[in-house]
């Protein structure tokens, strides 16, 4: 009976070796026939899903939003941001300037009038039609440095108008700033000390002519002192006198305009 039970065992061990060894030659033999494992996924894509955002959130960041426009534009009016203070200080440089150009024009027309009459002053003393002798501005050195300083003056402030006037319109400068600024503030300093030392000694010697050397000169053709003395103010001193109070007015008109310039160079 074991015996039997044994065979009956090997027997089967066998038969499945020689199962196994078919089974093996079958998938070299026909290899398109051995069943393949087939993993399937879901081929939907993951997706992130985001959390609803919340109204009270979206209300917040907008009214923040609308507060920080509000204080930008409050800077930009009151100046305290960067941009308004640099709109602040372009107005105020713009204004100045307008009046440095009202100033240089009032200097120039009265430089102008100071040389033209000054000019044209040349007279004849003459008595009963009889030429006694003739006078002109040329004649005198104090006359002379008056009349070229008005013309110096009046030439500068031409050009100044011209370049104030560029500079307002189109808003750029002919030269650097900083140098150009310099520049316009020694050549007013100048100009005003020698619009102001014209004016003065153009009216010294006016009055001196009046009160001296024109009665000498003519008490000399007339032997009389006396009648000569009301003859010496006559037309020549008179347009001297006006002369050197257009001069004078236009040295004003230089030290307004000096301090304008100087200002606009150390403050703006």
């Amino acid at each position: 009976m074991s015996m039997s039970l044994s065979e009956n065992i090997s027997i089967e061990m066998q038969q499945n070796s020689e199962e196994q060894d078919f089974e093996h030659e079958e998938e070299q033999q026909h290899p398109d026939l051995v069943p393949s494992l087939s993993i399937t996924f879901d081929s939907a894509p993951y997706t992130r899903t985001h959390m609803p955002s919340s109204p009270t959130l979206n209300e917040d960041l907008t009214i923040i939003e609308k507060k920080k426009v509000t204080i930008e534009k409050v800077e930009e009016g009151t100046g305290k941001g960067n941009g308004g203070s640099n709109v602040l200080t372009n107005k105020k440089e713009t204004k100045l300037n307008i009046a440095l150009l009202g100033l240089r024009i009032s200097a120039f027309v009265l430089c102008l009038k100071s040389f033209a009459v000054l000019a044209a002053n040349k007279q004849k003393y003459e008595i009963l039609g009889i030429e006694l002798f003739r006078v002109s501005f040329y004649k005198f050195k104090e006359f002379k440095y008056s009349l070229s300083v008005s013309v110096i003056a009046c030439a500068y402030s031409l050009l100044q108008i011209c370049d104030l006037a560029k500079y307002l319109i189109t808003k750029k400068h002919t030269m650097e700033p900083k140098l150009r600024g310099y520049l316009n503030f020694a050549m007013d300093q100048i100009l005003t000390y020698l619009l102001m030392s014209a004016s003065s000694s153009a009216a010294t010697l006016a009055y001196y002519w009046e009160s001296e050397i024109a009665p000498s000169m003519l008490a000399y053709h007339l032997d009389s002192y006396e009648m000569a003395a009301g003859m010496g103010k006559q037309s020549f001193s008179i347009m001297a006198n006006v002369s050197a109070a257009f001069s004078f007015l236009a040295f004003v008109a230089f030290a307004l305009t000096s301090l304008v310039s100087g200002y606009i160079l150390f403050k703006v």
